[in-house]
């Protein structure tokens, strides 16, 4: 199955899946910044080989590029938001999130083939603490957040903002 367009139906039946109040707060909330903002948002039906783990994948575009925020709300798991960014000087505020968010960034996947010529503007090269890093852009493997509090999602939503400004000025 393709994708198909985000509607109120998919929200309710989406929303039904995500058991933390706290994180239908997290879903609504980006959700509807892509909404003010008159942003795609697509819907994917997921179901892997257990038919008892089939969930809906929420893919968030600023322009018709690859989605920027990807949410999963499977049943009985934590939300988990993957976000894929062009504008990578939010990295340069590492200091400033939350623990739990620069550890999710710094433990994200490493690039598998940084020299590769089709990977060379598909990862994330920075420095924090003085170590090198090399993240991948790929969606499968980007920096993906989990166990999400409060705090951590004032940091994802200003890094989602900053994207969108960054996306608007290109």
């Amino acid at each position: 199955m393709g994708f198909l367009p985000y509607s109120s139906e998919f929200q309710k039946i989406i929303l039904a899946n995500i058991e933390k109040k706290t994180e239908e707060g997290y879903f609504n909330k980006i959700i509807n910044l892509f909404n003010e903002k008159g942003l795609t948002i697509k819907v994917k039906y997921m179901f892997p080989k257990k038919p008892s783990v089939s969930f809906y994948r929420v893919f968030c575009f600023i322009k018709k590029s690859d989605a920027t925020v990807v949410i999963d709300a499977k049943k009985d798991c934590d939300l988990t938001i993957y976000i894929r960014l062009k504008n990578h000087k939010f990295l340069d505020k590492l200091s400033d999130f939350t623990d739990n968010i620069r550890n999710q960034i710094l433990t994200a996947k490493d690039c598998s083939a940084p020299d590769s010529v089709d990977c060379k503007d598909k990862m994330y090269r920075f420095t924090f603490n003085n170590k090198r890093y090399i993240k991948c852009m790929s969606i499968s493997c980007n920096f993906k957040f989990t166990n999400i509090s409060k705090n951590d999602f004032s940091n994802i939503i200003d890094i989602i903002n900053e994207e969108i400004e960054y996306m608007a000025e290109k």
